[in-house]
This record gives C-alpha cells, sequence and structure tokens, in this order.
C-alpha cells in the first residue's frame, strides 16, 4: 500500500466513492435511526403549554395618594410594581402554600398517578410539580406562570388559579402585617 492511498482527499470524487463503497452501511444505520425515531415519537405523550402573564403592583395606599392634602405625594397607585413587587410575588409563588394548594385543588397525586401512601410520594410530587409549573419574572418585570399538562383544561386551570390564589395570599399576608 502506497503512502498516498492512506491519505484522504477532500475532493468530490472521494466523497461519492465513499458513499458508493459504504451505502448499505448508510442506509442500515439510517433505516434503524428512522423507525427509532418514528417509534419513540409515537409513545411520546402531547403536553400542553399554558402560561399566565401578569403585572405586579405596587403596594401604594389608595387613600393616601388620593388624600394627600400637601400635594407631595410621589405615589401613584395606578403604577405597575418594579423588580422588588416581582421579586415578592415570586416569593410568593414558589411557597408551600401555593404549591400545596394547587396540588389538592387539583387531585395531582392522583393525576400524576403517584401512589401517596408509597415511598418518596412528596419528592416525587414536588419534582414532578417543579418540572411542569414554572414561574420567572420576565424583563419587563412582569411574572410568568407557565404549566405543562397532558391536558389542556388543567393546565390553563393551574395556571390561572395559581395567579389568582397568589392575589389572595397576599392580601392575606399584608392584613396580618397590619394587625
Amino acid at each position: 500500500m502506497s503512502n498516498q492511498s492512506q491519505e484522504f482527499s477532500f475532493s468530490s470524487f472521494s466523497f461519492i466513492s465513499f458513499l458508493v463503497k459504504w451505502w448499505k452501511h448508510i442506509a442500515i444505520v439510517t433505516l434503524i435511526g428512522a423507525v427509532a425515531s418514528i417509534v419513540i415519537s409515537l409513545t411520546i405523550k402531547d403536553r400542553y403549554k399554558s402560561v399566565v402573564i401578569f403585572y405586579p403592583t405596587t403596594t401604594n395606599s389608595i387613600s393616601k395618594a388620593l388624600l394627600d392634602v400637601t400635594g407631595n405625594s410621589r405615589q401613584d397607585f395606578l403604577e405597575f410594581g418594579e423588580e422588588a413587587e416581582a421579586e415578592q410575588a415570586l416569593q410568593i409563588l414558589q411557597s408551600d402554600e401555593i404549591r400545596e394548594w394547587v396540588i389538592a385543588q387539583y387531585n395531582l397525586y392522583e393525576h400524576y398517578k403517584i401512589n401517596p401512601k408509597g415511598k418518596y410520594a412528596k419528592t416525587r410530587m414536588m419534582k414532578k410539580f417543579a418540572r411542569n409549573v414554572k414561574f420567572r419574572r420576565t424583563e419587563f418585570n412582569s411574572v410568568e406562570i407557565s404549566v405543562l399538562d397532558e391536558d389542556p383544561n388543567i393546565a390553563a386551570g393551574i395556571a390561572n388559579d395559581i395567579a389568582a390564589r397568589l392575589d389572595s395570599v397576599k392580601n392575606r399576608i399584608q392584613k396580618e402585617r397590619a394587625i
């Protein structure tokens, strides 16, 4: 064997001769890959995504802003919240109270087929919940709640109910602090 025949040439002729020489192997690997991808894609269940985006508001007092006789009030009770309010909303959304309420409200142990009396059931539920329910602050200081589920109605319901529950939890916390 000469030294030149062992070198690889980057010409079209070399590429075509390589394909002709190894066409059976290439066809078999391609066929196996196509069959495997079809089988896998047919076994994957559809998941639907539901997203709720909202702007947290400031917690300024409406009466203080409306009844300020000095005119020095710079508080606008209609303004959107800033980074602090968005982070506060995220902290409430990630609380155990919200998570446990959603799990109970939608009977997620049964929905996700997790035995509640089984070993590490709560850990498995928390991991499944964390994979399917995400909270994040967007670049415009709004808060995004996204929910993935195999049932589109449940995904939409969970996302909407979490947003509504956030408001009631926040109001309860503010009342407790006021008292």
